[in-house]
């Protein structure tokens, strides 16, 4: 992504991108309506980038940890060999679409991801899910609010429990009408699961999701910031070699809002 004029944000349709240390406000670039942001031009230096994404999340709520996930503040993130599939550190499969553990008990309100190396070029795609929803059938849309569907758990937490996946979340909707008159989504397309008419429903809003879906590189000093019930992201499959030290790293760290 190129960098964006001193002082100013660029708005690149869903996402908006800001230069740091510019930047003044997060939460201003945030708005009424939650958008993602990309903010460049960070240290790429892994305990400067860290601090400044636990100041960007200071100013917006609260970082957490996730102890599902990991006892650090700030999750490292890098490819590994034998995980699995649809997990954060795999590579050689995509990783669907989804909002960050929906239906989790520490389900986060945002998201922060941000990156000291790719030098595989590894593709984030970014969705916003309200502009697809939109973009339904009103049958489908009705569908996807009723409260027909299921959420297992993430396949990586059996894997590290040893045991089967067990379902965390029974008859919940996908979208849910939000305080501001527009919509949350939580959905992970490949743990949600429904019957019927609800899981055609389910098909055709991923189907459509994947055609929207927006290809980003988050780069070395890139810091993006996702409102987690109103935007959707995944991962396309990319080549590297997880024994080596010269590959994707990225930082990740929860915040509730």
């Amino acid at each position: 992504m190129s960098l964006t004029t001193p002082g100013r944000t660029r708005s690149s349709e869903f996402l908006i991108t800001a230069n740091y240390p510019e930047v003044s406000a997060i939460e201003t670039l945030l708005e009424a309506t939650p958008r993602p942001v990309l903010i460049t031009g960070c240290s790429t230096e892994l305990g400067e980038l860290g601090r400044t994404m636990y100041e960007f999340g200071g100013r917006m709520g609260e970082p957490y940890i996730e102890e599902k996930e990991s006892s650090e503040l700030i999750q490292i993130i890098r490819p590994e060999e034998n995980v699995a599939e649809q997990s954060s550190n795999s590579f050689d499969v995509e990783l669907r679409l989804h909002t960050e553990n929906p239906h989790e008990a520490l389900e986060p309100d945002f998201l922060l991801i941000g990156c000291t190396d790719n030098p595989e070029q590894a593709i984030t795609l970014l969705v916003n899910p309200l502009e697809v929803f939109l973009s339904l059938n009103r049958s489908i849309q009705q569908r996807l609010t009723e409260p027909r569907f299921s959420t297992l758990e993430a396949g990586k937490f059996a894997v590290a429990a040893g045991r089967e996946r067990k379902p965390i979340a029974i008859d919940v909707p996908i979208a849910t009408e939000s305080f501001d008159g527009q919509y949350d989504f939580r959905v992970d397309f490949e743990s949600t699961r429904a019957d019927g008419n609800w899981q055609d429903a389910l098909d055709e809003f991923e189907e459509a999701c994947r055609i929207k879906a927006q290809e980003i590189l988050i780069n070395p000093g890139d810091v993006l910031i996702l409102p987690n019930h109103r935007a959707i992201h995944g991962r396309k499959k990319f080549q590297t070699n997880p024994s080596s030290d010269e590959r994707r790293r990225l930082l990740r760290m929860f915040v509730r809002g």
